[in-house]
């Protein structure tokens, strides 16, 4: 069993928000978008947080991205690269250019990359808000999101280092519904060479659990492993949250390695009079995802799914302060991890909406350990 113990970081600067994007580099988090109004982007900056001291300041690049809501945001590590696409940019939810921008952290400087339309029907890489994107060695991954209309299940990719024309390819679609709000999260198994993107939750009409789905590229497959319906081993179904992922091997127990965090979200959506303009309610709980490998893990055509499992985080902070001293319960945030200088990883929590329907500025470093 682990526990996670909370402490809050000050910033200089206010920046209260949700459906915004946040990523880790280094010891940077790095903030685009977002709404503290429903609908109505807040500003077309990039900010740039010090994790050490709460310092804020915001990229000098004279081009950028539009204002929006509900992009997607995702660092290559590799390149030191930032990639952000999609989103809407208006109270009326006017889809974004499905243009791909590309910061250079290095440079300080944003870029375009023009992607070329895979094709027409089903394959097309439709404008969409809400979806996620993750970077697995040398592709860029981009997943379900809100179009216009309807909630999609496609799966695309795009080979990096990106450049003009881009074309993105066509990937098996994932297990039905499809949903917005969801998240997938890039792993590198340990005791393997298998590197797969882990999917949980979003919402479709309502919200969506109970299973993980796992795509493997070098099999370009998914599987799905249902989950015992157990308040201990099961996470409650949820969307706009968090799935990061998270290394700590001392935290080694029976049910495998510790490869993954899942924190918060929505578990009941607002009343539907109110829609984006109203909130619902939210978790508070963390999970850790734990892998063992399955005994045949490197055959062709395994389950790989079978390999996971939850098990609930303890809050380490309820026997110091009550509970009171940790993050409220929230959906629509940023989260990453932070990996400081000893290697050892914390979670990084920013901003989100709350049951009040408030926006929040706060952010919130996470230590994992052991009970």
């Amino acid at each position: 069993m682990s526990n996670i113990s909370w402490k809050r970081l000050e910033l200089e600067q206010t920046l209260d928000r949700s459906s915004h994007s946040l990523v880790v580099l280094g010891d940077k988090a790095y903030i685009f978008g977002g709404e503290k109004e429903p609908r109505t982007p807040i500003d077309d900056l990039l900010y740039i947080i010090n994790l050490n001291d709460g310092a804020v300041t915001t990229s000098s690049s004279k081009l950028r991205p539009s204002a929006r809501v509900g992009a997607a945001l995702t660092a290559d590590k590799k390149r030191n690269l930032l990639y952000l696409w999609g989103g809407r940019q208006s109270k009326e939810m006017t889809p974004c250019d499905a243009s791909l921008w590309v910061y250079d952290v290095a440079r300080d400087t944003w870029t375009t990359v023009k992607a070329d339309e895979v094709a027409s029907g089903e394959n097309k890489v439709a404008e969409r808000s809400y979806h996620c994107m993750a970077v697995l060695e040398d592709k860029l991954f981009l997943h379900a999101g809100c179009p216009t209309s309807g909630r999609l299940s496609a799966l695309h990719s795009l080979s990096l280092p990106a450049s003009s024309p881009a074309t993105w390819e066509s990937l098996p679609s994932a297990p039905e519904p499809g949903r917005g709000g969801t998240v997938l999260c890039p792993l590198n198994l340990p005791s393997s060479a298998r590197q797969v993107l882990v999917r949980y939750g979003g919402f479709a009409g309502l919200e969506l659990g109970s299973s993980v789905d796992v795509y493997d590229p070098s099999q370009r497959a998914w599987s799905s492993l249902s989950l015992p319906q157990t308040s201990d081993s099961t996470p409650e179904a949820r969307s706009v949250h968090a799935m990061i992922p998270f290394s700590s091997p001392s935290i080694a127990g029976e049910s495998g390695e510790i490869v993954a965090l899942m924190l918060f979200g929505e578990r009941d959506p607002a009343p539907v009079e109110l829609g984006h303009n109203g909130a619902g309610k939210f978790h508070s709980d963390v999970w850790a995802l734990r892998y063992t490998p399955p005994a045949k893990d490197s055959d062709a055509g395994i389950d790989i799914a079978v390999g996971f499992s939850f098990e609930r985080v303890q809050d380490g902070n309820e026997a110091h302060s009550g509970g009171k001293e940790r993050p409220q319960p929230r959906g629509w945030f940023g989260a990453d991890v932070w990996e400081d200088a000893d290697g050892a990883g914390r979670v990084v929590v920013f901003g989100g909406l709350n049951g009040e329907n408030a926006r929040l500025g706060d952010l919130w470093l996470g230590q994992l350990s052991k009970n």
